[in-house]
């Protein structure tokens, strides 16, 4: 369409003075034959491929306006729907509530009463450190703080409250409770490493009722407690949780100084309950392993 005949013409043509070659001198003619011939297919070309581009977005927006739209709507809607439930998982990122298993009260001496709540952490990876007060008809006690480690279960306890009568209506307030979450990488084996902390046992019972042979005015429990750890101790506290047939009937605090391991002490501990009964015992530990300050480092002197 472009190239003619004269072509050949031009082509055998020489420039006298040689600073324009034959074929430039062509491709000039040329051009300027045919250039207001390329610039209207150019404007054409631009014209189409604005149609065809403005054609296809019109389309897309339609077509999203009567259908992708209510798509999306749907869409958000199913995601709602089908969101996962990490209710399931909760227990991985928050803690859950400590919970309170019941509430008793105990005789502990003439016209004092021990109150004993049990509770119980149900997080697998966080520590509890609670404050809670003991409520009461007429009455309440002081702020207490303890430490519940995970999955632990166990009674918290407001010793000595002098009333003249039983206390009545007695509940648990749960004034605060401050978690701290357990590192996984550091402790991957959070019981096993609370077990191994608390590997202390206890044997060789003996209980006396007052007013027995010796003459005593106080009921006597002894019992020796081991160290089977290979931990020392400063000032271990446990719980003597005494036991009248599978019933507990009372709680007594004890504390072991400087606990070596392997260590057996002989504990002898006194009651002033009247007609108080034990069958038996349970050694409750209550302090907190993760806190190096309880145990004997082995650089330290005993």
């Amino acid at each position: 369409m472009f190239f003619k005949k004269k072509k050949d013409v031009i082509l055998s043509y020489t420039e006298p003075t040689g600073e324009f070659t034959t074929r430039a001198f062509w491709w000039s003619e040329w051009w300027v034959a045919h250039r207001d011939r390329i610039e209207r297919i150019g404007v054409w070309a631009l014209a189409v491929f604005a149609v065809v581009s403005m054609s296809f977005s019109l389309w897309h927006v339609f077509t999203y306006l009567f259908f992708g739209y209510a798509q999306d709507q749907q869409m958000v809607v199913n995601q709602v729907n089908t969101f996962s439930d990490y209710t399931s998982v909760q227990a991985r990122y928050t803690a859950t509530n400590v919970a309170v298993r019941g509430v008793d009260v105990f005789p502990s001496s003439p016209g004092r009463f021990d109150i004993v709540a049990d509770v119980y952490n149900p997080n697998e990876r966080w520590i509890a450190t609670m404050n809670y007060h003991f409520s009461y008809v007429g009455g309440e006690t002081a702020v207490a703080t303890d430490v519940l480690l995970p999955k632990e279960a166990r009674p918290v306890v407001a010793f000595g409250i002098e009333e003249s009568a039983l206390p009545q209506g007695a509940r648990l307030v749960i004034d605060s409770v401050k978690w701290m979450s357990i590192d996984p990488h550091q402790y991957p084996n959070i019981q096993g490493f609370i077990a191994d902390k608390e590997q202390v046992s206890l044997s060789g019972l003996q209980f006396a009722r007052a007013g027995g042979n010796d003459g005593s005015i106080s009921n006597r429990i002894e019992f020796d407690i081991t160290n089977e750890t290979i931990f020392g101790m400063w000032s271990p506290l446990f719980f003597i949780e005494l036991l009248n047939n599978g019933t507990r009937v009372g709680l007594i605090p004890v504390t072991i100084d400087i606990f070596l391991p392997g260590e057996t002490r002989h504990v002898d501990v006194r009651s002033l309950v009247d007609r108080l009964f034990v069958t038996d015992v349970n050694l409750i530990p209550v302090f907190n392993v993760f806190d190096v300050s309880i145990f004997i480092s082995p650089e330290q002197d005993v």
